[in-house]
């Protein structure tokens, strides 16, 4: 039989399986519910009981870059492995207190006022 048969918008009765629950076409439910895996497992329970592994698309693309040899693209995985656990809090951040570049910004700023301060002063000396 040849599924062409049927106009697409045609009702269906639907089969309902006993082992899993869900309800299938005719011809889907002899293809999944009758039939066995290899290892004597009816499809249909086989199929639904395991769950899909999440696709991970950084590590796909990761792998995909051709300018990156093995040990860089299992050192960019592992990154961004990491990036995303702590994202997620998995891992909790390391509190940092500022750290060399952050000390000399500040002290970078406080040059800068003063001096402005020293300009100011400088141009009411002269004003008087």
């Amino acid at each position: 039989g040849s599924n062409f048969d049927v106009p697409e918008n045609a009702p269906v009765d639907l089969i309902p399986c006993d082992a899993c629950g869900k309800k299938f076409a005719p011809p889907t439910f002899n293809k999944i519910c009758k039939t066995t895996n290899a290892s004597g497992e009816l499809k249909c329970i086989a199929m639904y009981a395991k769950k899909r592994k999440v696709f991970n698309s950084a590590k796909v693309r990761i792998q995909g870059n051709e300018h990156l040899d093995k040990d860089a693209q299992k050192l960019a995985i592992k990154a961004r492995k990491e990036i995303v656990a702590e994202k997620k809090g998995l891992k909790p951040k390391p509190q940092r207190k500022g750290g060399k570049w952050k000390e000399e910004s500040n002290a970078f700023r406080q040059a800068m006022r003063d001096n402005r301060l020293m300009e100011k002063a400088r141009k009411e000396i002269v004003a008087e």
